[in-house]
């Protein structure tokens, strides 16, 4: 049995002497939609489109990775500076508060000029200043260039630590340092003139004044420098 899903016309079926035959059978289709007229894909406007959104996504994202690598390389030039001022500051304060040798704010004339290996008391370091920084023998701290450091040592009150002309038993010390970008960090620590560092011992000897510890990774790397000033002293 036949049966015709589709409305047909001019349907045709001849029948010849020797039986049934469709070699002559017509099914012209009507009111059927074509499949290649309407095709079921993006348009030239959607795919434009389509396009532009991932654009601005990419673009977006690029712009954060690339704020996050910026901010990290931030962080890692804050913690470096932060270390450098450290470590002077650790240097310097191990030094007597006064000059032993003569009642002089500054530094003497056999120490103009000099390597702070000369110098003996926190005054000394008044005005100081190194690009790039330096150890206190002169060496150059590798991975540094273009960083500068500086210090300034100033009498201050002795109740709310504002700056003062005359000595009132305190000083007050600043390193400043600035990154090859121009970004600065400043540390401060006080140091007082009743401490032990500046009681005469009965017998003289040698202690640890100053702890420096420096790490490198591999042979290429940033060189890590930290120092501590003890606050007991240890004799030798």
């Amino acid at each position: 049995m036949f049966r015709l899903r589709y409305p047909i016309s001019n349907f045709r079926l001849p029948i010849s002497d020797s039986g049934f035959g469709i070699s002559d059978l017509r099914f012209p289709i009507g009111n059927r939609p074509s499949a290649i007229g309407n095709p079921s894909a993006f348009t030239l406007i959607e795919s434009v489109v389509a396009i532009a959104i991932v654009g601005v996504m990419i673009s977006a994202a690029l712009a954060a990775i690339g704020a996050a690598a910026g901010a990290q390389k931030i962080g890692i030039k804050k913690r470096q500076a932060v270390q450098l001022a450290n470590d002077l500051l650790a240097e310097i304060a191990q030094y007597p508060y006064a000059d032993p040798d003569a009642n002089l704010f500054g530094l003497e004339l056999n120490e103009v000029g000099a390597q702070r290996a000369a110098f003996d008391d926190v005054d000394d370091y008044n005005n100081y200043s190194e690009s790039p920084p330096k150890s206190r023998d002169g060496t150059a701290l590798s991975g540094f260039t273009g960083w500068t450091r500086e210090v300034t040592v100033q009498y201050c009150n002795n109740i709310d630590l504002s700056t003062v002309g005359t000595d009132q038993g305190l000083k007050k010390i600043r390193v400043l340092v600035t990154d090859p970008n121009g970004a600065t960090t400043s540390l401060y620590t006080l140091r007082s003139s009743y401490t032990p560092r500046e009681t005469e011992p009965d017998v003289y000897t040698t202690y640890v004044g100053s702890v420096t510890i420096e790490l490198q990774a591999g042979s290429s790397g940033s060189r890590i420098v930290s120092a501590a000033t003890p606050l007991n002293l240890v004799p030798q």
